[in-house]
């Protein structure tokens, strides 16, 4: 087996990778996300936290965040970037601002009497009593009794130590995005975590099997993958397709898969926190590009006051750095850094679902330019909210000091989560009115989706600034030298956001419109 996976994490700044909003990252299987991986750590992916926000920093007299986009602007001492005056990032969301944001408060939904599995490496021993405090601390309720479930078996972990996988306090911070992106999304859902014995696709598709074989949920998300085709060769296909068929007996269950789609845009690139060095080529992800499962993009959300949502757009961020002598931006404009997976799949055909929605233009050329043979898998399926400079708020215990805290975080890892839970909500109205629970959503999804039931994410929304950009400052360093980053929005590696279905956002997002559709 190879032992590649990350969890796919997005938003964290690490000073001392020089690592924006992608500092701490989970798990060896690579996760949808950003942040500072172990050389051994090659394939899936996971969420990314700020950890220049959690690191003590002296900070200037500006704010560090934004409570809603746009509010607060940034220091007018910088050099000019984008826009005059630039604004300040945005403060983790939390979960009512996306309850609101997406429509679930208007829906009255809250996925009761769904369970939704969430599934990482290893696990958490503060995570029940986190995700309590973090739901008393933003005004939702607590887990009732019962209503969070653990299957970890600790006595049995393996590569804790050895670099294959990240530790289990590195995964810690993945996990806690999960579970507390569901309950915040759907807070009548059972939510029941699943720790993998490793990060290795043996001990992941072990558990994934355990929780088809038991039928222990009617949902999975999960925020890794890994790229099929690397420099030192490509997943095995025993393993493809043993997952296969485990994709395919999970359907006929009634069990659906949610799975992020990564954090390095089309993968054409190997430099950024989210990207995989050995990529070979521009392709999509596993197992996210199984027609099997639903692919999660990401989207960068601004909200304004009450959560209203101000524009949406491609989650694809370009970064800058402030200079030495604090004149100007380098590069400028900037490099690509950050962006949700997406593209066409050279290893999967297209799906039934797919057909008639998805430009053949799309499904007919592969990441590389080349012409496939026959249409083909594209992704993502759908968008949420996932950029750096959007993050989610989460709450977790460090597992070195013991102490609480709350970081940004974002990447596919943040949308993945939010779907599943979002399709819970669903799932609760269909079962009420009298219908099946969802299963595999692709089908239903497809069918579902309208201009009044999705929002077309497109890369210049209306509302938004022609540039789109953000400024981000860390304050100065234990040297003194000042620490900002300017970035542009909108901008995904070798994928862009259109009108109609799109290699950067798929359908879009969800609506308060679409939960309602589960009604009747």
């Amino acid at each position: 087996a190879r032992l590649q996976r990350r969890p796919r994490r997005g938003r964290g700044l690490g000073a001392e990778h020089d690592d924006d909003r992608a500092g701490r990252e989970p798990g060896a299987a690579r996760g949808g996300g950003a942040g500072g991986r172990p050389a051994a750590a090659q394939g899936v992916s996971g969420a990314t936290t700020q950890t220049d926000r959690a690191t003590p920093q002296t900070r200037s007299a500006v704010p560090s965040c934004s409570p809603t986009w746009g509010a607060l602007t940034a220091d007018p001492s910088l050099p000019a970037g984008y826009s005059n005056p630039e604004p300040v990032d945005v403060c983790g969301y939390v979960p009512s601002q996306l309850r609101t944001a997406y429509g679930v408060d208007a829906s009255g939904l809250t996925g009761s009497g769904v369970t939704v599995a969430v599934v990482d490496a290893y696990g958490s021993s503060t995570m029940l009593a986190d995700a309590n405090r973090f739901a008393q601390d933003h005004g939702d309720r607590p887990f009732a009794a019962n209503q969070y479930q653990e299957s970890v078996t600790s006595n049995q972990w393996t590569h804790t130590t050895d670099g294959v996988c990240q530790t289990p306090g590195d995964w810690a911070g993945e996990e806690a995005l999960d579970v507390e992106t569901v309950h915040g999304m759907a807070p009548g859902a059972t939510v029941h975590y699943f720790g993998s014995n490793s990060c290795a696709d043996e001990d992941i598709n072990a558990t994934l099997a355990n929780i088809v074989d038991s039928h222990a949920a009617d949902m999975v998300s999960s925020s890794f993958g890994e790229t099929m085709h690397r420099a030192s060769g490509a997943i095995d296909p025993a393993l493809i397709s043993q997952a296969t068929q485990l994709f395919q007996y999970a359907a006929s269950e009634g069990i659906g898969f949610y799975f992020a789609t990564g954090d390095c845009g089309d993968d054409s690139v190997r430099t950024g926190p989210g990207c995989d060095p050995q990529s070979a080529r521009a392709q999509t992800e596993w197992p996210v590009s199984s027609p099997w499962v639903t692919g999660v993009g990401g989207t960068a959300l601004a909200l304004g006051n009450g959560a209203s949502p101000l524009w949406q757009t491609a989650m694809g961020d370009r970064r800058s750095a402030l200079s030495d002598d604090g004149k100007s931006w380098t590069p400028f404009p900037g490099d690509f850094y950050f962006g949700g997976g997406g593209g066409t799949s050279e290893d999967f055909q297209q799906p039934a679902y797919q057909k008639g929605v998805v430009p053949d233009a799309l499904a007919g050329t592969l990441g590389t330019g080349a012409k496939a043979a026959a249409p083909m898998r594209t992704l993502p399926d759908v968008a949420m909210d996932g950029d750096l400079l959007t993050a989610v708020q989460v709450g977790l215990t460090d597992p070195t000091s013991g102490q609480y805290g709350e970081i940004p975080v974002g990447g596919t890892s943040a949308a993945a989560p939010m779907f599943a839970a979002t399709q819970a909500d669903g799932q609760q109205a269909r079962v009420a009115a009298g219908g099946k629970p969802i299963g595999f959503a692709n089908p239903d999804v497809y069918q579902r989706a309208t201009p009044a039931t999705f929002t077309d994410v497109v890369a210049q929304p209306a509302g938004a600034p022609a540039d789109i950009s953000t400024v981000l400052d860390l304050g100065t360093d234990q040297q003194g030298k000042r620490q900002v980053r300017l970035f542009e929005l909108g901008h995904d590696q070798g994928l862009t956001a259109g009108a109609g279905y799109d290699l950067a956002t798929g359908l879009g997002s969800p609506r308060e419109e679409y939960l309602n559709s589960f009604k009747h």
